[in-house]
């Protein structure tokens, strides 16, 4: 299966870079993709990754070129710490609604 992951870092990196968990763990301080990177791998799949600053053309060109059938992502994790995801109380329970944590 083709995956590709992303995650975020502080500064600009080219579109074409591509990073090994190695160099996740010991030069970008990401242990927690790095272990998610190698475990891909590990089961056989063809796996990208795809480092995020603030360059959205970036990512739209990546997926339109390597189309993968799964997206990882941890980048946006944190911003979106805020919210939380719960079942709404209508009589549909397939409905659902985002609701701010802050209030």
């Amino acid at each position: 299966m083709k995956v590709l992951v992303l995650f975020d870092v502080a500064y600009h990196t080219a579109a074409a870079e591509t990073f090994s968990p190695q160099e996740l763990k010991e030069e970008e301080d990401k242990p927690t993709e790095a272990d998610v990177l190698a475990c891909l791998q590990r089961l056989g799949h063809d796996v990208e990754t795809l480092a995020v600053f603030d360059d959205v053309v970036c990512i739209v060109e990546k997926l339109k070129n390597f189309a993968p059938e799964r997206l990882a992502k941890r980048a946006a994790r944190r911003r979106l710490k805020r919210f939380s995801y719960r079942s709404s109380v209508r009589t549909d329970p397939g409905a659902r609604k985002w609701k701010s944590s802050r209030g």
